[in-house]
């Protein structure tokens, strides 16, 4: 059976492709989408309308009834990369996606942050969430799973949540369903650092992680490297291109700079779902940073009962 579906914060929908990757056959009815160059990815890989700015008044008598919502609600004001100001931040969108559930109505909500939502503010913007969910009748499952435990070369540990309505009942107490085990064995080596929407910017420091205190960046792992080798990063490589079934890009473009096509390999999309878009490097490499990883929002799906 096929349901329907809407997404918000869509970016490249990353949570559609995880949704599918899960076997859940699904009608997209509806994007909500207001990063240009995001918009621009949608508009070619979708065949739903984009309804535009999720803090549009209007834009929720647009959206209509659909079977399950995701949403990959801005992670900026929480993020350790941001100044996490959390609430304060005004791209903390949380009550828009509060609103827009409600009036979308799905019978299953799939939510996807950076894994530091759990902890920031001693834990009240998550806890907030969590009783939102709640009062709003549904019952939540929660945890942080990594993108190493489905064959990635990096960790990007993100936190998910799916929550499913209840009828007739009381919603009960969220449950979190703890992560296994790091999926990446030691003995192969090192991974590297996770994309980031910052890497389009950044050139290489290779004194970073002494510095800042921070760890090196994507661009300082790769740029520091001899040409043609992956040096402490070999496992993590190998173990990757045999998860995707195709060999790494090169990680620096001709100018020195990190790959777009690198960037969006390391995120496990398909080749050119972003880079053949007719983006610039840049715009490629933040896109990647900024989105998810549809494998692993399909491992976690599944880990929390979907």
């Amino acid at each position: 059976m096929t349901i329907t579906s809407g997404h918000l914060c869509s970016g490249y929908d990353g949570l559609g492709m995880a949704l599918t990757l899960a076997g859940v056959a699904h009608t997209p009815l509806w994007h909500v989408e207001n990063e240009p160059d995001a918009a621009r990815v949608l508009e070619l890989n979708s065949l739903a309308p984009n309804l535009g700015d999720l803090t549009d008044p209007g834009l929720f008598e647009l959206l209509s009834r659909v079977d399950i919502l995701t949403a990959g609600v801005p992670c900026q004001p929480v993020s350790v990369q941001g100044r996490k100001r959390g609430k304060a931040d005004k791209r903390w969108l949380w009550p828009y996606a509060r609103t827009a559930i409600r009036a979308a109505e799905p019978f299953r909500v799939f939510l996807e942050n950076v894994g530091n939502l759990v902890t920031i503010e001693g834990g009240r913007l998550h806890a907030e969430i969590l009783s939102n969910l709640r009062e709003d009748g549904f019952a939540v499952r929660w945890g942080v799973y990594g993108a190493c435990e489905v064959g990635a070369a990096h960790h990007r540990h993100r936190w998910f949540l799916l929550a499913d309505r209840v009828v007739n009942r009381p919603a009960p107490e969220a449950v979190h369903v703890r992560r296994m085990a790091c999926g990446y064995p030691l003995r192969l080596g090192r991974l590297l650092p996770t994309p980031r929407a910052g890497d389009e910017k950044r050139g290489v420091e290779p004194d970073r992680a002494a510095r800042t205190g921070t760890g090196p960046t994507l661009n300082d792992a790769v740029g520091t490297l001899a040409p043609g080798t992956w040096g402490i990063y070999e496992g993590a490589i190998r173990r990757h291109e045999a998860t995707m079934g195709a060999p790494a890009p090169l990680p620096l473009d001709e100018h020195g700079r990190l790959s777009g096509r690198f960037a969006e390999w390391l995120m496990m999309l398909p080749a050119g779902h972003i880079s053949g878009r007719g983006l610039q490097r840049q715009d490629v490499v933040r896109l990647a940073g900024n989105g998810v990883v549809p494998d692993q929002a399909r491992f976690a799906y599944q880990r929390l009962g979907g």
